[in-house]
């Protein structure tokens, strides 16, 4: 009897995405950009044709890191949802994370570098911040991995 070379089992993206991420609920939108600023992929209040805007944001935010002792600084983010534009604080940076607030905390955004480009998520106070940041943090560590 010969024996099969192991195959490793692929799942569809679209499939991995959800049940990696959007189906706890604590992302209301998502966009993941390439090394080169192309969209790969994007859902929810992210995938409203603004892709060009964010890259031009979120690209430089780990390329120009502050000096170690200033990664808790106040840059800011503002990412366009439909008609309205939304400007997140961000509160902390590592070497490969930033996460961000909006005034009043109403939503947050989470920005990870990964090896191959940058993910871009969003979410609501309806579900508690530490929750989605470690939402978000696990996938973009499946992602990384």
């Amino acid at each position: 009897m010969a024996v099969r070379p192991h195959k490793p089992l692929t799942v569809p993206w679209d499939d991995f995405v959800y049940h990696n991420l959007l189906q706890y609920g604590a992302v209301t939108g998502v966009a993941l950009f390439g090394c080169h600023g192309n969209l790969v992929y994007s859902q929810g209040c992210l995938s409203d044709g603004r892709d060009k805007e964010l890259w031009g944001q979120v690209k430089d935010l780990f390329t120009k890191l502050p000096p170690e002792e200033d990664h808790q600084v106040n840059r800011v983010l503002t990412i366009h949802v439909g008609q309205r534009s939304t400007s997140f604080r961000i509160y902390q940076m590592t070497e490969s994370s930033a996460y961000g607030t909006t005034e009043k905390q109403r939503h947050g955004v989470v920005v990870c570098h990964l090896p191959l480009g940058i993910l871009v998520a969003m979410h609501e106070e309806r579900f508690p911040a530490s929750k989605a940041v470690s939402v978000v943090e696990n996938f973009c560590g499946l992602l990384r991995a």
